[in-house]
């Protein structure tokens, strides 16, 4: 069972039901945009999930594990040290 954020307790970061998802998918490893896509039952990456994650990496919540080369075909992404405390905060 994964525990679920409560936006109405951040609503300065005004997250979807899918940016909560895809930072809870992100607690406890790295993973790609398809695997992000799977983990949140999309059959595909849609134009949505690429929108969160551009999202949530302007809001310094997530980052790119090889920040050089945003376009590498090996990229994944993974919590940052704000998005973990986000979680942990909200989960308490």
């Amino acid at each position: 069972m994964r525990p679920e954020l409560r936006p109405e307790l951040r609503p300065e970061l005004n997250l979807t039901k899918l940016a909560i998802e895809l930072l809870c998918c992100l607690r406890n490893d790295v993973a790609g945009k398809a695997a992000l896509a799977e983990k949140v039952g999309h059959k595909s990456i849609s134009g949505e999930l690429k929108k969160q994650l551009k999202y949530l990496l302007n809001k310094d919540l997530i980052e790119l594990t090889i920040p050089a080369k945003p376009t590498s075909k090996s990229q994944k992404y993974r919590l940052t040290v704000a998005g973990k405390d986000l979680l942990k905060h909200e989960n308490e």
